[in-house]
């Protein structure tokens, strides 16, 4: 019976977010659906399709770790291929819809922890719940404002367009967009919130635990360029976490080569499942894979060659075989190379090498892999940024942060290049389209301003 009424629940809550028009796409009547106990909110949280598989994806289109085979390219979705070549006028309403109705299920929690906690008792649970629901409300905005938004420029962002911050269920809570700045905030208060509930460890993957909340908040210093924060954060994640795969013990021949319960996995997600990324539809960018040496084991690891000579990627870190969603999650590989690059970036140049040699010691074969010893920050820098792109090709949005941020250093900017049918578009860097098109109806319904072309 509790499980029928759990079931019962979540539907209610997705088809009053799926129908919303005035809640951002998605303002449902909360008087019709009241949780009952810490087992009920806690069963909104653990809805995996909605909590955990529904990471942004545009990004992922957008970036330059890959190419659409030409033979597949006119049965991609049409809104894929202009995603892919940067049309000025695509809205990709999918990032935007999944975020906020993250957020209502999240709110839906804060909004009645402690009204069911019985005696307002504070147990583990308590904490747990109340830790996981900031977490998801913090990252969830902040992953969706790296497709939403322009990249967050350190001292030069009171004015440019945030997202709107949704901090209730309430039905009546206007759809404002923040500034930038407000929008970074409200991201940093929910994840230092998160850190203070959550436990050490979890019981699962897909719920987070303190070594989550340090490392998102590590992702989001380092988006805002504040380095001796990134650090500090990455250093509290590997404090807990910092166990790495070796590499020479997987089978490079399998077609999912690294485990679903790897232990690097800090938290588990997906983007959107999309077909662009099937096998028949994903290419490898040539110049990604050919920056891999013979003996670096990701060489065979992430990749396996097609038919047609060209290769496809397979090293999803929760096992893409058979799935067109990427491995989006958090992992202790991303807080090995946060910390180097922040490392360098303060010119802790020895700190930064041990931390980048920790990591690749792991992935080259046995005995073939020379540790760097750095001669100057410069060196270092583009060091790690390389190393950045190899490891965390293919990891969800990833390359696209890195692309936002970087951009704005004159000797790490790119120019991304995509080819179809003929025609070779380009996004140069700092172009208005890293920051896609809002929903025309939270422009319409709600008044929100669109981002500018």
């Amino acid at each position: 019976m509790k499980y029928i009424y759990i079931s019962i629940l979540m539907l209610t809550l997705l088809i009053m977010v799926s129908s919303c028009q005035r809640y951002l796409d998605a303002k449902p009547d909360k008087s019709l659906v009241t949780p009952q106990s810490l087992s009920d909110l806690q069963a909104l949280l653990d809805n995996d399709i909605t909590i955990n598989q529904t990471d942004p994806i545009a990004g992922d289109i957008a970036s330059d770790d890959f190419y659409i085979n030409p033979t597949y390219y006119s049965r991609i979705a049409t809104i894929y291929q202009d995603m892919y070549n940067w049309n000025p006028g695509v809205r990709f309403d999918g990032d935007w819809t999944n975020c906020y109705r993250k957020l209502y299920f999240v709110n839906t929690v804060l909004d009645n922890i402690d009204k069911v906690s019985k005696s307002n008792s504070i147990t583990s649970a308590y904490n747990s719940i109340k830790g996981t629901a900031y977490f998801i409300r913090g990252w969830s905005l902040f992953s969706t404002a790296q497709v939403y938004t322009v990249p967050y420029e350190k001292g030069n962002n009171d004015e440019k367009l945030g997202m709107p911050i949704k901090k209730t269920s309430d039905i009546n809570d206007p759809t404002v967009r923040s500034t930038l700045k407000e929008t970074y905030n409200q991201i940093l208060e929910d994840l230092k919130m998160a850190c203070e509930y959550l436990p050490v460890e979890n019981s699962a993957a897909t719920r987070p635990g303190k070594a989550a909340a340090y490392a998102a908040l590590s992702c989001v210093y380092l988006q805002m360029q504040e380095w001796e924060k990134a650090s500090i954060y990455a250093d509290s994640s590997l404090n807990l976490r910092n166990a790495l795969l070796d590499f020479n013990v997987l089978d490079s021949n399998a077609l999912a080569p690294i485990p679903t319960d790897n232990i690097e996995i800090i938290y588990q997600s997906r983007i959107l499942s999309a077909s662009v990324f099937s096998t028949n539809g994903c290419r490898v960018d040539s110049a990604l894979y050919l920056s891999y040496s013979e003996s670096d084991l990701r060489k065979s690891i992430f990749y396996y060659r097609t038919s047609d000579g060209s290769h496809y990627f397979k090293g999803g870190y929760d096992s893409n075989k058979g799935t067109q969603a990427l491995y989006s999650g958090i992992s202790v590989d991303e807080m090995y190379l946060a910390k180097a690059e922040c490392s360098a970036r303060l010119n802790d140049i020895k700190e930064s090498s041990n931390n980048l040699n920790v990591l690749l010691a792991k992935r080259y074969k046995t005995n073939n892999f020379q540790p760097y010893n750095f001669a100057d920050q410069m060196t270092a820098l583009t060091t790690i940024v390389h190393e950045r792109r190899k490891e965390l090709a293919f990891r969800g949005n990833r390359r696209w942060w890195d692309l936002r941020r970087l951009n704005l250093e004159p000797a790490f900017a790119v120019a991304v290049r995509h080819s179809a049918k003929g025609t070779i578009s380009e996004l140069p860097p700092n172009d208005l389209r890293y920051a896609f098109l809002i929903p025309q109806s939270v422009v319409e319904i709600g008044g929100a301003k669109q981002n500018a072309r």
